[in-house]
């Protein structure tokens, strides 16, 4: 993922005001060898999408960053997240890039 370290960054942020983030989890990507990447993408992207329609999830939050020179990139993954929200009615939150 291209901008998980950006998500990492807003999670400290989130949870001070009383919020539990969820941000996807490639702890062991490194570990994964390429055979198996396509595999491992499918695991961790159900694994998060599992968490967005769960009951006790309320929102999304969107980072909006730029991309290959586009402003306010959202990308395949990003965009089935919306989707999954919309779907499930969980408010989304989309704050556009800051650069």
């Amino acid at each position: 993922m291209t901008f998980i370290e950006k998500m990492k960054d807003f999670s400290p942020m989130l949870s001070e005001i009383g919020f539990v983030p969820i941000v996807p989890d490639e702890s062991n990507s490194g570990e994964i060898c390429d055979k198996d990447i396509n595999e491992y993408k499918r695991k961790v992207s159900r694994d998060h999408f599992n968490k967005i329609a769960d009951k006790n999830t309320h929102a999304i939050l969107v980072v909006n960053e730029s991309k290959n020179g586009e402003d306010n990139y959202i990308g395949a993954n990003t965009f089935a997240e919306i989707a999954l929200a919309f779907y499930f009615e969980k408010k989304m939150n989309l704050f556009p890039s800051t650069e």
